[in-house]
Order: C-alpha cells, then structure tokens, then sequence
C-alpha cells in the first residue's frame, strides 16, 4: 500500500515506525532539495463505468516508471457518490509511488447527521495536514465550507488561518512552501486570509475543481506567489466522442485534453511540465494554420480567420508566457497572446450545435465557444512557401514547451 495519512509535519523516524505498522508507505526524507513529483486534478468519476475509464487510462498510465517521489490529488476523487473511494482506494494504493490527497467539494458525505469529510477523512485520514519533503514544507488545505446539503463556497475559516500560521511559524523564509487546496484562491471568498500569511516568502500554490489548466501570478507585497491551477484528468467529466479504445475525449474548455503535471522542484524554483494523458510527453500544445483543413469549413468560427493566421493553443502558458514562432530557418518572430476560442472547442461547440455530436455510445462534451488563456496568434505571409513551423515558448516561472507543425501542401 502506498497510501500516507498524515497529520503535521513528518517526524521521519516516528512517522515511518508507524506507517510500518499500518501497512503504509512514507516519503523518503533527504537533506536535499531535488525531488520531482506528479500533480493530478479531478478524476471525479461518478460509477463504476467512469472508474472503468480512469483505470484503464490514467491508472495504467501511471504505472509506467516515473521519477516521482510522491504524487498529489487535487480533490474530486470521485463526484458525490463516497461508495466509489474503496475501488478508488483500490488502485491508488496499487501506484508505484507514495500518494496524498487533497478534499474535493465532491469527496463529500451528504448524510445530515455527519461532517462533510467523514467519508474522506475515514479513508485518507485527514483533510488538513502539512508535510516536508527536502527543505520544501508543503501545506495542504481544506479550502471547502458547506452552504446547505449541497451548496458550498471556497472560504479559509479561522481554524484553517491557524493551521497554516503556526505550521510557517518556524519555517525559515527562504524556504520553497508549495500549498495545495481544491479550489483557486481567486475562487476563494477570502484570499487575503492565506496571503497575508504568506508575505516575505516564495511559495507555488497548487488547486483544482475548475476542470481547466490556468497558471496566475498572485502580487504579494513582499514575496512570490504562483498558482497552477492543474487541470482535470477526468477533462470535462469524462464526456464526448470516445477513441478507439473506448475513453471519452473529454476535451477542456481551454482547450487542454485530460492531463496532469510533473514538479520538479531544485532549491527554491520549480519547472511545471504538462503531461496529457495517453499522449506523447513532448505534446505540449496544439498548433492550427487557417485553411489547412477542409473540416474548418463546417466551423464558422474558423471558416471566417483569415488565412496564414497561425493560432498556437499552448496547455500550460498563461499571460506571462513568451512565445516564438519560426518559419523553417528563419529568424523566430514574437507570436501575441490572445483572448479567443482554442481550435479544438470551436470545432465541438460547432458539431454539437449541428447535431454532428454526439455520434451513437457517445455522451454530449458540453463545450461553448468561449475564449481561452492559451491561444497565441501570428501570421504566415499567403504568397511564401514553407515547410515547417517551430513553435517554442517559456516564461520565468518554470515552464518551457515546443511544438511543431508541417505544412500539408509540401
């Protein structure tokens, strides 16, 4: 079993005595600070068919080797239905590396007379909980207050502003803290609760729930803050046209397929690599050339971009992200960020509208063309002939990603 249940701080020699015990696994401790880990949003299934779907694509996938100390899961393990933590329980415990979990608004009991968390805190321990890996201090919150049965807001209650004041307490500040929770703090009622907490140190913020890949730099007036908002592996809930081995394409609104994040972490910075799953590692964006692909013409939202427009959907860039294009061995030219659909969404929000999907044993993917954070756009002279556009990108908080396209005429 490699599942952890912890509360506090890991006292090495304690914490492994008991996980012994207990039949449990714990993080190997080291004086360093060099280690990777895995980053995993919402499975979020909901039966036993949507179990069936993450074991047979992100289960399987994790089983093959990777350089992960540990992973972490941002919550939703499942998605109001808690009957389905012991098959999940099941296959994390058969991972072949250390695992923690983050509350989701969806691990919760629904039954009156018991806490939102007693099925989850029955089966992972704790919701709240702080651990050390290295010389990095990892806090992990329960950022979910309960509005009702089933109503609930992102909010950091007293209890949590204590747990996290006392844990930096005797945290020097020129330590990494990497804080995980569900929700993101700009969905969270009451970010200044954990931020001023927060003031003089570098900390990476990661979270989940929104079921899209986003990256923000948060202003601390005196620190860093960066949050990886990371996606879901479920995408968008395990909807849409399945492929040929009969998984859902579940395409985010973003523009993202299902995915997770690996963490490399060295000192105090941090490299974000986006992993879609059951695609290559180096597939790290999604690059489409106007004209190039007569389906387009079925789609208004493309059928209409000029041609030579050039739109690289890029899964894990944000605002701060520099991007190149380069034309065969031409010198590379800045691509512009912009505020429009991915590709990708244009094409299902228009075969949805169509009635084209969903196509017979398919689900509806419930795509609406809004405009993503990841699109970047630059143009190809109509009258120059080409063969291969390079598109590279990377920016100062730990990401770097390329991508190629060949053009089909050549």
């Amino acid at each position: 079993m490699k599942r952890l249940i912890i509360s506090g701080i890991l006292l090495p020699v304690l914490c492994a005595h008991l996980m012994a015990q207990q039949g449990q696994t714990p993080v190997e401790q080291s004086n360093t600070n060099r280690f990777t880990f895995g980053v995993i949003g919402d499975v979020q299934v909901d039966n036993t068919v949507e179990l069936g779907y993450a074991v047979r694509s992100l289960f399987t996938e994790l089983q093959h080797p990777k350089p992960w100390s540990f992973a972490l899961f941002m919550g939703d393990l499942v998605n109001d239905n808690t009957d389905l933590f012991p098959p999940m329980v099941n296959q994390l415990d058969r991972l072949p590396f250390p695992y923690r979990n983050v509350f989701g608004n969806h691990d919760r009991t629904i039954a009156d007379n018991q806490p939102r968390t007693a099925d989850f805190d029955q089966h992972f321990s704790t919701s709240t909980y702080a651990f050390t890996k290295g010389k990095t201090h990892f806090l992990v919150l329960n950022n979910i207050v309960p509005k009702g049965k089933y109503g609930y807001e992102g909010f950091y209650n007293e209890e949590q502003r204590r747990f996290v004041a006392d844990e930096l307490r005797s945290m020097p500040k020129d330590r990494l803290v990497i804080i995980a929770q569900h929700i993101p703090l700009m969905q969270t009622k009451n970010p200044e609760a954990l931020t001023d907490l927060l003031q003089g140190r570098r900390v990476l913020m990661l979270s989940g729930h929104t079921h899209t890949v986003a990256r923000y730099q948060h202003p601390l007036k005196d620190g860093f803050l960066h949050e990886l908002v990371a996606g879901a592996a479920c995408g968008s809930w395990w909807t849409g046209e399945k492929d040929v081995f009969g998984i859902p394409a579940a395409l985010m609104s973003c523009g993202s397929p299902r995915n997770y994040f690996e963490v490399e972490v060295a000192d105090t910075s941090f490299r974000l690599t986006f992993k879609g799953i059951g695609l290559d590692t180096g597939h790290q964006m999604h690059v489409w050339v106007a004209g190039h692909d007569t389906i387009d013409k079925q789609v208004a939202d493309l059928d209409t971009v000029p041609g030579g427009t050039v739109l690289a959907t890029i899964y894990a860039g944000f605002d701060q992200t520099a991007v190149w294009m380069q034309l065969d061995d031409e010198a590379p030219v800045r691509m512009n960020h912009v505020k429009r659909v991915a590709p990708l969404v244009a094409r299902v929000a228009a075969f949805n509208k169509s009635n084209v999907y969903p196509t017979k044993h398919s689900t509806r993917l419930p795509l609406r063309s809004r405009p993503s954070n990841h699109v970047w756009q630059a143009q190809v002279p109509l009258n120059k002939k080409w063969h291969r556009i390079r598109i590279f990108a990377e920016d100062a908080c730990g990401f770097k990603a390329n991508g190629y396209y060949l053009n089909p005429a050549l």
